[in-house]
C-alpha cells in the first residue's frame, strides 16, 4: 500500500514506512496543507521550541511548518465536526498523527 501525492505538477510515491514529513513535502510541492491543532494544548509543541524570531516565532516550528495553514480545533468538542468534515471531503488526502483513541 501507498500514497501518491500530486501537486503543482510534481508527482510523489510515498510507501509505507518510514518517510520524510510527507505534508511539508507537499506544501513545498505547492500542496495546501492545513495542519490543525488543538486548542487545549496551545497548539503544536513546536512553537515553543526555541531559537526565536525577533517577533517571537519559533525558528523550530517554522522551519517543519513553512508554506502550511495552520487552524485551531478542538477535535473532542461535538461542533468541531461541523468544520471537520468539510475539510476533509474537500481534500484529496488526510494524514492523521492523533492517538489511536481520538478522532
Amino acid at each position: 500500500m501507498f500514497a501518491i501525492i500530486q501537486a503543482a505538477g510534481h508527482q510523489f510515491r510515498v510507501e509505507p514506512g518510514k518517510h520524510i514529513d510527507v505534508d511539508r513535502l507537499g506544501a513545498d510541492a505547492g500542496a495546501e496543507v492545513i495542519k490543525i491543532e488543538n486548542p487545549r494544548s496551545d497548539g503544536d509543541i513546536g512553537r515553543y521550541v526555541p531559537p526565536y524570531t525577533s517577533d517571537q516565532d519559533s525558528i523550530y516550528f517554522q522551519s517543519f511548518n513553512r508554506n502550511k495553514k495552520s487552524i485551531t480545533l478542538d477535535l473532542q468538542h461535538e461542533r468541531a465536526r461541523d468544520v471537520l468534515h468539510p475539510l476533509v471531503e474537500a481534500s484529496d488526502c488526510v494524514f492523521n498523527n492523533l492517538r489511536g483513541d481520538l478522532p
